[in-house]
């Protein structure tokens, strides 16, 4: 027995078929609901996204109409989503830099995914030659080598609800040249090294990376060339070298 005319029913996508959580393979795996009433141009309902999250499983709640009455204008809206963060880096001071002077770098952290990212971890690998002083570096954590700093809605230094796509921020770090510095060449890197987005991703998801603390396993970033702070690479290539 089919649909009854004049009757309630509630139409359902849980939460197992659909999103990061979904069961692999499936074919709304890696996707989420678009807001609700989304219309497409100049489609109106006929596009719009009618489902509505309740409890992480999408629905639409109708109403039948009367015996051979249709309706078709009920449909679930998902896109596919991804997670992606990049960074860039620069110092503020006038080259070359003295022994014994702080070195201020300035590390963007760019959102090119599709969802809001609610927290991030930057790490910065701190070289021979450079002195890091906690004092001069608030909220940063560690110690050299390797020093962390850690953005998130829920320690208060990412504004709720957090990075929307297409946005940046940047944070500061404070590094001092010591009396032992090679006198003609040093070199600082930071990486992403985690990361969650609101939907469920976190960097281990990200398209075109290894957010991790290993500064030895990512694809260009060589000082001075093409690939010196570029976004727009795919991830592919050899680490450390110049290609864009």
């Amino acid at each position: 027995m089919g649909p009854q005319p004049y009757t309630n029913y509630t139409i359902r996508i849980l939460s197992t078929q659909y999103n990061v959580f979904g069961v692999n393979g499936s074919v709304l795996e890696g996707y989420v609901m678009t807001s609700t009433n989304e219309s497409g141009s100049g489609l109106a309902d006929y596009s719009d996204n009618d489902a509505s999250l309740v409890g992480g499983i999408a629905q639409i709640a109708i109403t039948t109409a009367g015996p051979a009455e249709n309706n078709h204008t009920f449909d679930f809206g998902f896109y596919p989503t991804t997670f992606d963060l990049a960074l860039t880096k620069r110092t503020t001071n006038t080259l070359p830099v003295r022994q014994n002077e702080d070195v201020n770098y300035v590390i963007k952290v760019i959102n090119q995914g599709t969802d809001i990212v609610n927290s991030f971890t930057v790490s910065d690998y701190v070289p021979t030659g450079f002195i890091y002083n906690a004092g001069d570096n608030s909220n940063w954590t560690g110690a050299a080598p390797t020093v962390s700093y850690t953005a998130s809605v829920l320690n208060g230094l990412l504004a709720a609800p957090g990075l929307a796509p297409g946005d940046s921020v940047e944070i500061n770090l404070v590094l001092e040249l010591s009396t032992t510095a090679n006198p003609t060449n040093i070199s600082n890197f930071a990486e992403i090294s985690a990361g969650t987005d609101v939907v469920g991703n976190d960097a281990n998801d990200d398209i075109d990376s290894t957010p991790d603390t290993n500064p030895n396993n990512d694809a260009g970033g060589q000082i001075g060339s093409p690939a010196d702070n570029y976004v727009g690479g795919n991830g592919t290539g050899t680490p450390g070298d110049g290609v864009a």
